[in-house]
């Protein structure tokens, strides 16, 4: 004999709903049949509180520091390359906007990040390969000379590469680095 679940009256074993209360009674079927647990999927639980991954904190504090580099930049080629000047300066305002994002955890503050490294590196390619000469001109012309001395024209011009061949390599490794882990980051960021 089996008994109703819901008023408690004894039931034929046959019975499938409660003659008094209309309850659905599981068969001996239902009750043994096991089910299968549910699948994995990780996504974003609004209820659950993340907290800002250590490395978050760590891009944004790159992308400040990239701030003072740009402002100095931006401050002191205004006057000797005005177009560079201008792009420093803008680059300050994508800056903030990217951190902006990433410390607030938005999505679209990771794809700002990621946008800010891959054109840092487009632009540091850009500097390196067709402003060279520019810049030789421009360091002769501002550097003070005693009296009776020259200035080495091929030696400043393999510093100027050098220093920036270098800035190309460290803005590739950093993009690098940033565009992984934000990536890999992505179940942390809400909309």
């Amino acid at each position: 004999m089996r008994y109703c679940t819901n008023c408690g009256k004894e039931l034929d074993d046959f019975v499938t709903i409660c003659p008094d209360c209309n309850q659905r009674i599981p068969s001996q079927d239902d009750l043994i049949k096991p089910q299968a647990p549910p699948a994995y999927e990780p996504h974003y639980d609004p209820d659950r509180q993340y907290g800002r991954p250590t490395g978050i904190t760590i891009v944004s504090v790159l992308i400040a520091l990239g701030i003072i580099g740009n402002l100095s930049d931006g401050v002191t080629s205004l006057n000797l390359i005005p177009v560079y000047g201008i792009s420093c300066l803008m680059f300050v305002i994508f800056r903030i906007f990217a951190i902006y994002g990433l410390w607030n955890m938005k999505t679209w503050g990771g794809n700002a990040a990621i946008a800010l490294y891959c054109i840092s590196i487009v632009v540091s390619a850009i500097m390196t390969f067709t402003m060279l000469d520019m810049f030789v001109e421009i360091a002769i012309q501002n550097t003070e000379v005693p009296y009776g001395f020259r200035i080495d024209e091929v030696a400043t011009r393999q510093n100027i590469q050098n220093m920036l061949t270098m800035a190309l390599l460290i803005e590739v490794v950093l993009g690098g680095i940033v565009i992984a882990y934000v990536n890999s980051k992505k179940e942390y960021f809400v909309n």
